[in-house]
């Protein structure tokens, strides 16, 4: 939950209420991922514990938290530009896990583009779109399906994954190869 925000003619700030059980959720990663496998068999987002439609029903909740924050940004005409573990805070209470989207830092207000900034824009390889967004919910969706993952197992293949879960990953991932 939102505890407060604040905007002027330059800047947008938001800001939450946080307590010692949130984490980011790259820190909760890299914990798992550096933990024992008896450890590691503990956390509802291991990948072998999303297999359990129990834990990935917690997860695709999470994600489509993260995608409502998302679509909340795109309707007022802002772009996030960093959607990743980086710039997700985890919520732990009760056995419950929320994940909140952060990193509002990155934010771009496409309402108020310059065209010079377009410009320079377009003479980089820099890509800043609502699709971009999406696309990069896409592999934060990805990346949080092998948590715990051997290196070796690589290519997993999402065996465990509905047609569902695996059209609209894939629909995220190449969604860049749609018009902005």
């Amino acid at each position: 939950v939102i505890n407060n925000a604040y905007y002027d003619d330059e800047s947008f700030s938001i800001t939450y209420e946080c307590d010692e059980n949130d984490i980011l959720l790259s820190t909760y990663i890299n914990d798992i991922n550096k933990s024992s496998q008896r450890l590691k068999r503990k956390s509802w987002i291991y990948f072998q514990n999303l297999m359990i439609p129990y834990h990935r029903i917690k997860l695709w909740k999470n994600i489509l938290s993260i995608a409502f924050g998302l679509d909340i940004l795109h309707q007022n005409g802002l772009l996030h530009r960093k959607i990743s573990p980086e710039n997700i805070v985890i919520r732990f209470e009760n056995d419950i896990n929320f994940f909140r989207l952060t990193g509002f830092e990155w934010l771009l207000s496409v309402n108020k583009l310059k065209p010079s900034y377009m410009v320079n824009l377009e003479s980089t390889s820099m890509v800043s779109s609502y699709n971009e967004d999406w696309y990069l919910l896409g592999n934060l969706i990805e990346s949080l399906l092998v948590v715990g993952i051997d290196d070796s197992l690589s290519d997993h293949d999402f065996n465990y994954l509905t047609e569902n879960e695996k059209k609209l990953i894939d629909k995220l991932k190449n969604i860049c190869k749609l018009k902005n």
